[in-house]
């Protein structure tokens, strides 16, 4: 239900036994901390008088205790998938810490971890991914050696790469819930179908085995894009 739950709604209290849905709101790709306290301080007191909980997404400082010092969060909203694990350096400890769930965007690489693009797939001219440096032509040919090991994973649970990638995110903490965005109903009903992918001890070591032989390229945003959220 995990993944169920984060599809229909934000999880409140996310691994805390907390049964109560609602809706969440808050700032995103704030900046600096002081930023983050001023920009939600205000979103509290929005969300307080419209009974709505509160969940900043790509703060920068996210991984410092004091940017939740004065503002209560119930989640924090950020990148995280197996071709984007910068939030397990400092982000992850500091949720874990706090008490504070967390809800991965992109879970699924922007569509890479799902097999279907390869070095000869072409966007549409408004697609974000033309500008990506993870998406140009040299990135994305060495990083489809993740997506021919995550295949043999997938192979072997009789499960797509995407429901691999994506119970490989329900695995890692009760308290993490993954938000894969999709406008077709056959994609949401696979992503779902992670919830029923049981990803035992042993599957988990070679999934470590076989992300730690590909070296990832390719930042995850542009120069420009990562000015906001202090990169």
């Amino acid at each position: 239900m995990q993944l169920q739950n984060a599809v229909a709604t934000y999880v409140v209290a996310v691994g805390q036994g907390v049964d109560e849905t609602v809706g969440t709101g808050g700032a995103h790709q704030v900046g600096d901390r002081e930023s983050v306290l001023l920009r939600d301080g205000r979103a509290r007191a929005d969300a307080e008088a419209r009974g709505v909980r509160h969940q900043p997404s790509d703060p920068g400082g996210a991984g410092d205790p004091d940017t939740y010092r004065y503002v209560e969060v119930t989640a924090l909203q950020s990148e995280y998938s197996l071709r984007w694990r910068e939030p397990e350096q400092v982000i992850l400890p500091t949720l874990e810490e706090l008490g504070i769930g967390f809800v991965p965007f992109s879970p699924l690489g922007k569509g890479f971890l799902t097999g279907a693009i390869n070095q000869d797939t072409k966007f549409a001219e408004n697609d974000v991914r033309n500008v990506l440096p993870r998406f140009e032509d040299e990135a994305r040919q060495a990083n489809l050696a993740l997506i021919a090991l995550l295949g043999e994973i997938a192979d072997a649970k009789g499960a797509t790469r995407a429901q691999i990638a994506i119970a490989w995110l329900l695995a890692r903490k009760p308290w993490i819930a993954p938000i894969p965005g999709t406008t077709k109903l056959h994609r949401l009903e696979e992503n779902i179908g992670a919830d029923n992918v049981e990803l035992t001890a042993e599957n988990l070591q070679r999934v470590e085995a076989a992300v730690s032989e590909v070296q990832i390229k390719g930042e995850r945003c542009t120069a420009q894009q990562q000015k906001p959220i202090n990169r």
